[in-house]
């Protein structure tokens, strides 16, 4: 009750004071607009928004005036670019877009090129003092100096236009100037006006704000009433409300569960090898002729296929060297490159061991380092430097080979050296006549020629040689080489003609290689689960 008769007396005071500070709002409100009113009529003013016929015209005015300079910057841009590359120099003066848009200077230009074309083939017959060449020549001095008129009337006109365009903005600068000198007395007059009307405005907004509150206060005194009341009586509760543990429970396995399926599909994501032959086909569109298995310890694989010849290791190369023989039924394949899109994928590792595999069935056999920038081959295999070998063969000219081959004892197999001539030129050493001369020599002479080929993204020696061998394996380092690098890498041997028999995947981790979901993949069955058959 207390409550309800403070609110009562509270709204009365409230409505007293409102009512005393709106009859003094209101006497304010009518001196102020009256205050307006006499300042009108003594000024004359009748309307001032956005300054009428003056306020037009300065707009107009402005506008033509940044136009016309805007102009003007354009032009002297123009001549001082014609400046800066020189009056007299006609053939550059002749790729601007004045000179270019001429169809004079462009009809002048075409007989030039005839004239030039003429001269050129009259070279060939007669000397330079010939008749007909001094008529060519002064033929020609007359058109460029015709050239060199036209371009001078251009360099002329864009003076007159600089010219004009500076006479029009002075002109326009001067009833700029004059615009402004009536709009800034206007303005005078306006300015106070406005402050009278922005004076008589807020007196007027605050009397309604007042009068407003005044009436709200009005309409609800009398009516106040407690703002609360019992709807019903509250009941001790059972357990406790908050937090749901299931709820939580529920909750909290479910996201783990989206969590760790999201954390295995942005890992698969983000590694981009290639793990078997179906991704490998799906990817860049290649056969697998073969899965190496990586050896276990520090062994190398060349040395690892001499030592353990009943393991897996050597039944995969045996598997590859077959699937290359068969690769194409049509031609016997007698020289084969092996490549890989980036370094360090074991391209020289897998040409070693095949060569040598290839020489222990028996056949004659040849190693050919064609890595001239980065060779490996005498560094795996401990050979001495300096040798001579291809890049001096293929200067040489016709010699025996004997002297430019090293033999390879252990593996019962010949190698050719990188060679001793530095200065050559790879690129030039794999294009020439005489390099398919030599691998022809070698075919003849071997019944398998194995060439060790740079990386593809490296240079280009590989696509060249691509064009020189029967077939080309490209070497994949199992679930390391990127699928973007290695298929860019595939389309330039394609795009140069390169006949790839397929791709061999290094280094295979079977153990892995079954976790990853592979484990019914065909190679996994031949050397995984039937490893008893081998002998590591």
């Amino acid at each position: 009750m207390d409550q309800l008769e403070a609110r009562f007396e509270a709204t009365e005071k409230a409505n007293t004071w409102l009512s005393d500070q709106l009859q003094e709002l209101e006497a304010k409100v009518r001196e102020s607009e009256r205050a307006v009113q006499i300042f009108r009529e003594e000024r004359g003013l009748t309307e001032v928004e956005g300054g009428g016929l003056l306020d037009r015209q300065l707009s107009e005015l402005n506008s033509q005036l940044i136009v016309a300079r805007a102009e003007l910057a354009e032009i002297e841009a123009r001549l001082e670019q014609i400046r800066l590359l020189n009056v007299g120099n006609t053939n550059r003066l002749a790729t601007m877009t004045e000179v270019l848009s001429s169809q004079m200077i462009q009809q002048l230009r075409s007989q030039e090129l005839e004239v030039l074309a003429r001269q050129s083939e009259l070279s060939l017959e007669f000397g330079p003092r010939h008749p007909r060449m001094l008529q060519v020549q002064a033929e020609l001095g007359e058109i460029r100096e015709r050239i060199e008129l036209e371009v001078a009337n251009l360099i002329t006109g864009l003076q007159n236009e600089a010219d004009f365009a500076r006479a029009r903005i002075a002109k326009l600068e001067s009833g700029l100037r004059g615009v402004q000198g009536e709009f800034s007395e206007l303005n005078q007059d306006a300015v106070q006006l406005r402050a009278l009307e922005r004076e008589a405005a807020a007196n007027r907004a605050l009397f309604e704000t007042f009068l407003t509150r005044f009436k709200e206060t009005s309409t609800t005194q009398g009516l106040e009433s407690s703002d609360a009341r019992v709807l019903s009586e509250a009941e001790t509760p059972g357990g406790p409300s908050y937090p749901d543990r299931r709820k939580q429970l529920l909750t909290i396995t479910l996201m783990g569960f989206f969590g760790a399926c999201g954390l295995v599909l942005a890992l698969n994501m983000l590694n981009p090898g290639l793990r078997s032959p179906e991704q490998v086909q799906q990817a860049l569109d290649e056969y697998v002729l073969g899965v190496v298995p990586s050896v276990p310890g520090k062994t190398n694989l060349f040395d690892y296929v001499l030592e353990h010849t009943q393991s897996g290791v050597v039944e995969a190369l045996n598997s590859l060297k077959f699937s290359l023989a068969l690769s194409d039924p049509d031609i016997q394949v007698k020289a084969v490159q092996i490549t890989s899109s980036v370094p360090e994928e074991g391209k020289t590792s897998l040409a070693l061991s095949l060569a040598r595999v290839e020489a222990a069935s028996g056949k004659n056999v040849i190693l050919v380092d064609g890595d001239l920038r980065r060779s490996s081959i005498e560094k795996k295999l401990g050979l001495k430097r300096g040798h001579k070998g291809l890049s001096d063969l293929v200067v040489a000219g016709d010699v025996p080979l004997e002297d430019y081959i090293v033999r390879d004892e252990k593996g019962r197999m010949d190698i050719m050296p990188i060679g001793t001539a530095e200065y050559a030129n790879a690129g030039d050493i794999f294009s020439s006549h005489r390099m398919e001369h030599i691998v022809q020599q070698l075919k003849a002479r071997y019944d398998l020629v194995i060439i060790d080929g740079p990386p593809v993204m490296a240079v280009v020696d590989s696509r060249i040689i691509g064009r020189l061998v029967d077939k080309t394996l490209f070497v994949l380092r199992w679930d390391k080489t990127p699928r973007k690098v290695a298929r860019a890498a595939l389309e330039q041997l394609r795009r140069h003609g390169t006949d790839i028999a397929g791709v061999v995947l290094q280094q295979v981790d079977l153990d892995r290689y079954r976790r990853f979901s592979h484990g019914d993949s065909g190679y996994y069955y031949h050397y995984g689960r039937y490893g008893k058959y081998y002998s590591s």
